[in-house]
């Protein structure tokens, strides 16, 4: 579990992980997404899943309380930033349907979804993984 101050620190940490990426996106456009998530992992921790879903939690009430409406692609890179800096070894994954076209952006920690529909992988190919 996350208590206190540490939880503060994460809900800080999340809303600069969401600017961040907007600063990013407007100045770099997409071509800097790669880029963002090669940073490296903290301590990767023995896994907590309590501790990943208290990491989620704090990060859905942040992006629903963000001043724009945050889509799939910020939402993941976000994510997974904050989770690695947690030490949990999240990673994005890019999907698509080519007819009709749909594409998705969702998290995985141990190739389990994160804080999205479990469906996403069965649905579609996958375009990247990072």
């Amino acid at each position: 579990m996350i208590a206190g101050l540490r939880r503060v620190r994460v809900v800080i940490q999340a809303f600069y992980e969401l600017a961040r990426y907007d600063v990013l996106l407007a100045v770099f456009r997409v071509q800097n997404i790669h880029r963002q998530l090669a940073i490296p992992y903290s301590d990767v921790l023995e896994r907590d899943l309590r501790r990943e879903a208290a990491i989620v939690a704090i990060f859905d009430l942040t992006t629903s309380l963000y001043w724009k409406r945050v889509r799939c692609l910020q939402r993941s890179v976000c994510l997974v930033r904050l989770l690695r800096k947690h030490g949990v070894p999240a990673r994005l994954v890019i999907g698509y349907r080519p007819a009709p076209l749909v594409s998705h952006a969702w998290t995985e920690v141990h190739s389990q979804v994160v804080a999205d529909s479990s469906a996403y992988p069965d649905r579609l190919r996958i375009l990247m993984s990072v």
